[in-house]
């Protein structure tokens, strides 16, 4: 085991909106706690500890959520994954419903070259050559997306979306997420 201290990236008086910013990788934890705030106009100025209170999350929860951040940040530093290889991640297909997608943004937070929310509070694709109708946005490749999101980030924005109106397929019309 190392000897390595460990950074502390949250703490519960860490603002919601500067932690995602800094790190979007927060976005998505926090989301799997039930804290969709990447999106938020309430991010930028409340706290963890604040925004989780107000969508009933216990104290014990926080201080789990807090470490949980804390704890895969600082193994996302660590890895040498991030420097050293490429993804091997191949999205085929991006598809968003529209007539599902509430507004939430935080596919536009964890991906903005690749999302973004209208000013009908719905999102859109902004990759070049997808298929935009009023219901559906799909984008279809048998490379990766021409934006400058990496797969993964592009996948996490997907799995951060609290309504699942992101689906992702590999190269082969496999779907990714969700499953």
């Amino acid at each position: 085991m190392s000897n390595k201290k460990k950074k502390t990236f949250a703490k519960r008086e860490t603002n919601i909106g500067e932690l995602i910013n800094a790190y979007p990788k927060a976005a998505e934890i926090m989301t799997a706690y039930g804290l969709h705030c990447a999106g938020c106009f309430a991010s930028n100025f409340d706290t963890i500890e604040e925004g989780a209170k107000i969508h009933g999350i216990t104290d014990d929860e926080i201080d789990e959520m807090v470490e949980e951040i804390n704890m895969v940040l600082n193994e996302e530093e660590n890895s040498d994954k991030k420097n050293n290889s490429k993804s091997t991640l191949e999205i085929g297909k991006i598809e968003i419903d529209r007539d599902v997608c509430i507004g939430a943004g935080p596919c536009e937070v964890l991906a903005p070259k690749t999302f973004q929310v209208d000013e009908k509070g719905k999102a859109v694709l902004l990759l070049d050559g997808a298929d935009k109708n009023e219901a559906k946005h799909v984008w279809k490749s048998s490379s990766k997306p021409t934006g400058e999101d990496s797969a993964e980030d592009i996948l996490d924005a997907a799995m951060s979306c609290p309504v699942f109106a992101i689906k992702i397929y590999d190269k082969d019309g496999n779907l990714i997420y969700p499953k």
